[in-house]
């Protein structure tokens, strides 16, 4: 994946030095008002390169997440109707995350800003924040079921490199670990879990018998993915 070019700094504006002593007046005046022009120009100059850079980033964000969400569409069924999803958001240190809005139904995708820097980190959030697009609830307590298909599919998929994948795996919070080790327990396909969205579209929605009756599972295991992240998350990367 080709990486941007980062912004340069912003240029340094220094006063350019003028001889009085040899210099009638009004070339000094005039040679104020030239090199403030420039400076303010070189200002302008810079500002416009840094949002034509950002531009560049957002469409490069946007871009990859599109090709992601109907690929993750393919595999794990289709998304829940009549939901917009906004360009995407790029910003905070913390975690991601996709938050919608109960009334307009615009769904908004916001990854953290190092993702900015680290172009596997990027395609690793988007891929996660692609399963939770699908049917998405603005509450911050998400079912150990969805949460855990969301990081086992961008852990698992071959989109990124293994070794990649191998130590994000070793790095992720407890708080994130324990439903993606409860969902890796279900041996899960994405058939099955195509299945189940045929029986159950939204991801919240889904119950204990859902998960026995498609991953045969044993009921307390189904059981612990009923479980929910606490609504106060901590600072977390993924």
């Amino acid at each position: 994946m080709t990486r941007l070019a980062e912004p340069p700094e912003f240029p340094v504006n220094i006063a350019r030095p003028i001889f009085v002593i040899v210099a009638p007046r009004s070339f000094c005046v005039s040679a104020r008002y030239s090199g403030a022009s420039q400076n303010l120009s070189s200002a302008n100059a810079s500002r416009q390169f840094v949002a034509e850079w950002q531009d560049q980033k957002m469409r490069a964000f946007n871009q990859e997440f599109k090709k992601i969400f109907k690929q993750t569409q393919q595999l794990l069924g289709p998304r829940e109707p009549s939901r917009k999803i906004m360009p995407i958001q790029i910003e905070g240190d913390n975690y991601p995350e996709t938050t919608c809005d109960a009334v307009t139904r615009e769904v908004t995708i916001r990854v953290t800003t190092s993702t900015i820097t680290y172009p596997q980190q990027r395609t690793y959030q988007l891929r996660h924040e692609s399963v939770h697009c699908l049917s998405p609830r603005n509450r911050p307590d998400t079912l150990f079921f969805e949460e855990g298909l969301a990081n086992w599919y961008a852990l698992t998929h071959r989109s990124l490199p293994s070794e990649y994948r191998q130590k994000s795996e070793q790095k992720l919070d407890p708080l994130l670990a324990k439903p993606y080790k409860l969902f890796c327990a279900l041996v899960p396909t994405y058939q099955q879990i195509a299945a189940l969205r045929t029986d159950c579209p939204v991801l919240d929605d889904v119950t204990s018998e859902l998960i026995i009756k498609h991953f045969s599972a044993a009921p307390e295991l189904a059981a612990q993915l009923m479980e929910r992240l606490p609504k106060n998350r901590p600072s977390v990367m993924y």
